[in-house]
């Protein structure tokens, strides 16, 4: 006989609640019956279960035979009354040309006037054919099943969802508890409400919608992951993933595709994304590295922090700093109320903001920023081809280190403070202590500088 499994149900009416509230003030009896059938199956024909108020294990095995095994309880204020009950309750096994259906049926409470007394459940064991598809509708009880080789819809609620060691197309609903997915061969969705979501190994797309709870994908293939007010995890990941979710965290490691996040009011961090990056958050941090791609990030309240990025780079941002290191194809930045800092980017750059300090190092390409009321301070990679220089600011200084060897044509000009140049500069046009036009070298690559109520310093 197969082994018994104990369940833990939620029980789905007041009445039946205070029943089991008041077991221990009250003496009740319980009753408990078994049920066993079997029958075989064609290669391939469908199982399918209905169920209510009990869990249900499904296990598959090689061979073609349906063993059905279920533990009947009921208590009640008086034995009979229970045994009456759980006597009253059926299990119809129906097969049939396209599938077997294994369904509980329960009586209908009009007719037993003493029901506001019972408690009972149901709890299956069924052992099935691993090639027959599965169809199992449950609720307000665990379900677990092992070893399925055919597609299935596993639908359960207020009980925990299990499936492992799977092949196929499988579908799996859930609400009100977790839904925990290991080793399936085979496209997933997960549909869940309230609950965690927990899938790993699977060789497959996987999609996943839910609210309120954590979603936790580790060496899956790639796919969309749809949340609400939950932390999401990536790890590991096979191929293109889309994440949306919003008041919690986002982490993504190890990808091997792109990623696109698109989150609210939550912390992102990313590492090792093998293609193009898009990131979208507000009033939370964003840390990136390792992207093979392009980056892309909009963001609203929250620091922008990251290094080593093989695309170009764009980020949008406000009211936070932003810290980019060791980008391969230049980088944009438009930011409000926010600093900027720069280290090692190889190609153009472009930066605009405003309230706060932008500060380059060893740019490589042609450098351009727009900044209100803060100080620009730079220090441009070693001299070689042309790479143009434009910066206006205001109520700051700019400070530019050339380092040896510069070679440019200047154009400087502020008010209320003075230029200054550590190098000879032969004035070409008009000159004064708040404005020069003149050349560095053999003036062969533009400078152009404009403050206001700023120093401008040109410097080693």
């Amino acid at each position: 006989m197969p082994k018994r499994t104990s369940w833990q149900v939620v029980l789905p009416s007041v009445g039946l609640i205070a029943g089991v509230l008041a077991g221990p003030a009250l003496a009740r009896d319980e009753y408990t019956r078994d049920f066993d059938r079997s029958g075989n199956l064609s290669n391939g024909q469908r199982v399918r279960v209905q169920h209510r108020l009990g869990g249900i294990e499904i296990r598959a095995h090689s061979g073609q035979e349906v063993r059905v095994h279920a533990v009947v309880k009921a208590s009640g204020a008086s034995r009979d009354d229970a045994k009456r009950y759980a006597e009253s309750i059926r299990i119809d096994v129906e097969p049939s040309a396209g599938a077997m259906l294994i369904e509980t049926v329960y009586p209908k409470t009009d007719t037993l006037p003493w029901f506001r007394n019972i408690s009972y459940s149901v709890d299956y064991v069924l052992e099935i054919p691993e090639s027959s598809p599965l169809e199992v509708n449950n609720a307000f009880g665990a379900l677990r099943v092992n070893g399925i080789r055919a597609g299935g819809t596993l639908i359960t609620s207020h009980g925990r969802l299990e499936l492992r060691d799977a092949q196929g197309p499988q579908h799996v609903e859930n609400s009100f508890s977790e839904v925990v997915v290991e080793r399936n061969q085979g496209d997933l969705t997960v549909a869940n409400t309230n609950g965690n979501v927990e899938i790993s190994d699977v060789k497959g797309s996987v999609h996943v919608r839910n609210r309120f709870g954590r979603v936790a994908l580790t060496r899956t293939g790639g796919g969309v992951v749809n949340n609400g007010n939950g932390v999401v995890q990536l790890e590991q990941i096979g191929g293109d993933m889309r994440v949306t979710t919003s008041f919690a965290a986002v982490t993504a490691v190890d990808v091997k595709g792109g990623l696109s996040v698109n989150n609210q009011n939550g912390a992102v961090r990313v590492e090792r994304i093998a293609g193009n990056a898009e990131i979208a958050t507000s009033f939370a941090k964003i840390d990136f590295s390792e992207i093979g791609g392009a980056l892309t990030v909009k963001s609203q309240n929250g620091g922008v922090e990251g290094r080593g990025v093989s695309g170009p780079v764009n980020i949008q941002t406000s009211f936070a700093a932003v810290n980019l290191q060791d980008a391969k194809k230049g980088a944009r930045v438009i930011s409000q109320n926010g600093s900027v800092t720069f280290q090692r980017v190889a190609e153009d750059v472009y930066v605009k903001t405003s309230f706060a300090p932008v500060k380059l190092e060893m740019t490589g390409g042609a450098v351009e920023v727009a900044n209100q009321n803060g100080a620009v301070e730079m220090a441009l990679a070693r001299a070689g081809a042309c790479r143009p220089v434009t910066v206006e600011t205001s109520f700051a200084p700019i400070r530019i280190r050339t380092g040896s060897d510069p070679d440019f044509a200047v154009t400087a000009r502020t008010s209320f403070a003075k230029i200054h140049s550590e190098f000879p500069m032969m004035v070409s046009g008009f000159m004064s202590d708040d404005s020069v036009s003149g050349t560095i070298g053999r003036g062969a690559c533009p400078m152009r500088l404009k403050d206001q109520n700023g120093s401008i310093d040109i410097l080693r």
